[in-house]
């Protein structure tokens, strides 16, 4: 019998399932384990396939992130029991059902990453920027839905137990989505002011919720990129869930601006992906943003980067939370900054 957090996991780690036949489908189809029965770099199986070199070494991650693949250094090698299922002269061969059933990979993971590994990343269209091609409008229910639910109970939760969190009378969530997030903590706390900061295209989205909340009264909007804008001062909590990729350029200089945005004691809370250095995990992250990356679009945050950054720009680091949520996020790290009274 499953205990409850064994059984929530497999229920949110479900849409991630889908796409490991894809991944596993694409690799054989091109060849991948036969290459790699001995070991070699990306570059060296970009050359000989002539294939992209940078979109050669994050296919090779996810497949390490799925233990297909080891790696040594910067050479990656088939595992064991790749080299005995996954190798097509091998006796034990057992990828023909999946050569069989195709690669139909419907929704956003393409259908064929051949046409990738073929093409620079850079020379992608418009629509493999962060902002471009994406329907903001379109997008206002499937953020309200994210935000909603488990997430919104756990993710106050969570908050709630941050201590000064529920005492804070000026609050801001950069780069807010929908803003159901605060606002659901705002709603409970009666001294919180909010700030809902995005993109000016979001403003319809967070207006919505704010008036589906009732939080009129305690609740402004700032619009803008608030890695080069003004966000203002005076706060007692900054948070940012999924968001802070919008700084990766300039992470320094970012969480120096968040320092001095924060009253002393301040906190900053930031959500983010929490995907190692190697790649090796978690796989769920790794797969989550593969389509993206072999397009161009950088977006993936690396665990600890947040952290270390703001130690650098005066924070003291008070905890580091594994969380585990849905709505194409799962697998996600909850990294806590105070400024320090002074």
């Amino acid at each position: 019998m499953k205990n409850e957090n064994d059984f929530l996991r497999e229920v949110l780690e479900m849409p991630y399932y889908s796409l490991v036949p894809k991944i596993l489908m694409n690799a054989l189809r091109l060849g991948v384990f036969d290459e790699l029965k001995m070991p070699q770099e990306s570059g060296q199986l970009a050359e000989k396939k002539g294939w992209n070199r940078e979109n050669t070494e994050i296919f090779l991650q996810t497949l390490f992130s799925l233990e297909y693949l080891t790696k040594d250094g910067s050479r990656y090698r088939n595992c064991a029991y790749t080299d005995k299922y996954l190798v097509k002269e091998s006796g034990d061969y057992a990828g023909t059902v999946l050569e069989y059933f195709g690669t139909d990979m419907g929704g956003s993971f393409p259908e064929d990453i051949v046409p990738l590994l073929q093409t620079d990343p850079n020379a992608q269209d418009a629509s493999g920027t962060q902002e471009a091609g994406l329907d903001f409008a379109a997008m206002g229910n499937l953020m309200r839905a994210v935000q909603s639910g488990y997430n919104a109970k756990y993710v106050k939760a969570v908050l709630s137990e941050i201590e000064g969190v529920k005492k804070a009378k000026k609050v801001i969530d950069l780069g807010c989505g929908s803003g159901l997030y605060m606002l659901n903590l705002a709603k409970e706390n009666p001294d919180m002011n909010l700030v809902l900061y995005d993109m000016p295209p979001m403003r319809p989205i967070i207006e919505q919720s704010i008036q589906l909340t009732g939080m009129q009264e305690r609740t402004s909007i700032m619009c803008g990129d608030f890695t080069k804008e003004e966000i203002g001062t005076g706060y007692d909590v900054i948070f940012s869930s999924n968001s802070v990729y919008a700084a990766k350029g300039c992470i320094d200089e970012f969480m120096k601006k968040i320092y001095k945005a924060l009253n002393p004691g301040g906190i900053f809370i930031c959500i983010s992906d929490g995907i190692e250095k190697d790649y090796s995990a978690p796989w769920t992250m790794v797969l989550s943003w593969m389509p993206q990356r072999l397009k161009g679009v950088d977006m993936e945050m690396i665990k600890d980067v947040v952290r270390e950054a703001g130690i650098k720009a005066g924070f003291t680091a008070v905890c580091k939370k594994a969380l585990l949520t849905s709505g194409g996020h799962l697998d996600l790290d909850m990294d806590v900054l105070r400024k320090e009274n002074r």
